[in-house]
């Protein structure tokens, strides 16, 4: 997206609004994604994405009911617009106990 015009603010008035998306689509680096495109581009880049991530996952002992899990708790977290960092989902997915002990080699920004 490119625009002109705009003060930081408004930018930011916009991002607020979820009128476009901070998100990775196909490595490591930050995109900005006009929320009307996210679906597509993303069903367009997942599979790439998902084939790239398996030895993450399989290092990680992320087996598929491992990551369906997961994804029934954000889509469950995030239900009906509501805003979660990325410590208060993984606090979702785990009981407390075990959470600790997840969270502790975990980055705390979101």
């Amino acid at each position: 997206m490119r625009t002109s015009g705009l003060t930081a603010a408004d930018v930011q008035a916009e991002f607020d609004r979820g009128d476009f998306l901070r998100t990775h689509i196909l490595r490591p680096t930050w995109h900005f994604v006009a929320a009307e495109d996210i679906r597509w581009i993303l069903q367009l880049t997942a599979p790439r994405v998902q084939k790239l991530n398996q030895t993450i996952y399989r290092q990680h002992g992320l087996d598929p009911a491992t990551l369906d899990r997961g994804l029934a708790v954000i889509v469950e977290e995030l239900e009906g617009g509501r805003h979660r960092t990325r410590a208060e989902l993984a606090r979702g997915a785990w009981p407390s106990e075990a959470w600790s002990a997840r969270a502790s080699g975990w980055p705390t920004s979101s």
